[in-house]
């Protein structure tokens, strides 16, 4: 597996360039998109932290 962006951050630059690539691949009709598993867990651990640092916790 490739490094994440930085150590703080969980999130590849390769899974997050996934994640832009299937949303923009999906139709704007479909209100679903088929991602990995871990890279959508990795920048949902990557957005709270981000969250909980803007929220001073």
């Amino acid at each position: 597996m490739k490094k994440p962006i930085d150590q703080r951050v969980k999130t590849t630059m390769e899974q997050f360039e996934a994640l832009h690539a299937a949303n923009a691949k999906t139709r704007s009709t479909s209100k679903t998109v088929t991602v990995s598993k871990e890279a959508l867990t990795n920048i949902l651990m990557d957005h709270s932290m981000m969250v909980g640092e803007l929220e001073g916790r």
